[in-house]
């Protein structure tokens, strides 16, 4: 992601910037989520408004597809938001995790707010009863690349 130009990083931006309906269109949001290491959390955090703003009470009423797009790019923000300390959106984004639909194939995606709720709010027990499980899971690799 770091060699891509900077005018690469301005044309995805823009395109964002062109569409109002973006944050409906299921390729606009894989394509988004997929280059969100490209942004600084300054945009990040303009199109995190755009999203809280489209599902932040209907997360659950939208397509399995759109509701994991949105999920990987809620913990892809968090991951962002921890690792800069920049708290912007976060309860909101938490929320959007908490509101997905009771669907098992997103049940990694609410364990994994969970995990980030309890790196912001610095509960040790909770941060390594989740890793714990998630290790027991067969998920010892996964947790590797999660911030501790």
């Amino acid at each position: 992601m770091e060699n891509l130009s900077t005018k690469f990083k301005q044309d995805l931006s823009n395109e964002l910037n062109k569409s109002e309906d973006w944050a409906n269109d299921e390729v606009f949001l894989q394509l988004f989520g997929s280059s969100m290491l490209i942004f600084s959390l300054d945009r990040l955090n303009v199109y995190m408004k755009k999203i809280i703003s489209v599902y932040e009470n209907t997360i659950d009423k939208h397509s399995f597809v759109a509701q994991r797009r949105i999920a990987g790019i809620c913990i892809n923000y968090l991951n962002r938001s921890y690792k800069e300390n920049d708290y912007t959106y976060l309860n909101e984004t938490l929320q959007l995790i908490k509101a997905l639909s009771e669907n098992p194939d997103l049940l990694m995606y609410k364990i994994l707010g969970l995990y980030f709720d309890s790196l912001f709010k610095k509960d040790k027990s909770l941060q390594e009863s989740i890793l714990s499980m998630l290790t027991q899971a067969g998920y010892g690799d996964f947790i590797q690349n999660l911030p501790k």
